[in-house]
């Protein structure tokens, strides 16, 4: 009986935390959104972000036409082709289910976060553009539902890498910046064991990145004082 009352009374303070912490979040994207210039500008981002993997469709479409042949490469003559897909999938599907709570939890930072992924996409667009390297031989499996989404020769720099990363360099949230870092080596090591990209692909995603994290980390505060009119 002593047993069952505190297993109640630890599900109770569980129930009273979490209605703390939705409370709390309802207070946060009520105090994000309290004017249309803010909720114009959530949206902008957001049509941005659609119009940045528009271009990436279009170029990696252009990129697949034109694609040669696959080159040698010195990590992926050393390393054994292997079948990662199962590993692939999941941690992608994880990661973009743990970027959707955090910015549930994070609305303050939804509107800027969004206009850094457009950006990220849209460069990576254009440098797809210019090399056009067919794939490295590798065992991935494409689900049907998402080969309208799947390139060949897209191969120059590696998306999967490089967002986390910016991610990683962006956010405040320590736990966060560590997750995604984490996340990052995993999926470089993944992509690599896979043979899903060049060696330079991979490891090019992390400078580009960091280069373009300086560059929006100096755009924050005018994004933030001028586009909002209140600092984060």
């Amino acid at each position: 009986m002593i047993i069952s009352f505190r297993i109640f009374g630890k599900i109770m303070q569980i129930l009273q935390k979490l209605n703390i912490e939705i409370q709390g979040l309802k207070l946060r994207w009520h105090n994000f959104i309290p004017t249309s210039r803010r909720k114009f500008f959530a949206l902008l981002s957001l049509v941005t972000l659609f119009l940045s993997f528009g271009l990436n469709h279009l170029m990696s479409t252009y990129a697949d036409q034109v694609q040669s042949h696959q080159v040698t490469d010195l990590f992926l003559d050393f390393l054994p082709l292997t079948d990662v897909n199962f590993i692939f999938f999941w941690i992608a599907f994880f990661w973009v289910i743990g970027l959707f709570f955090y910015h549930l939890w994070n609305p303050e930072q939804l509107s800027f976060l969004l206009w850094s992924y457009a950006l990220f996409i849209s460069v990576r667009a254009l440098f797809i553009t210019l090399t056009h390297v067919g794939p490295p031989t590798n065992l991935a499996v494409i689900p049907e539902e998402l080969e309208v989404y799947a390139f060949q020769a897209d191969m120059f720099f590696s998306g999967h890498v490089g967002g986390p990363f910016l991610f990683a360099m962006l956010t405040n949230n320590r736990i966060w910046k560590m997750v995604a870092l984490f996340y990052t080596a995993i999926t470089l090591v993944v992509v690599l064991l896979g043979h899903m990209h060049y060696s330079i692909d991979v490891f090019a995603a992390l400078f580009i990145s960091h280069s373009l994290s300086v560059s929006l980390k100096k755009m924050k505060p005018w994004f933030e004082m001028k586009v909002f009119k209140y600092h984060l």
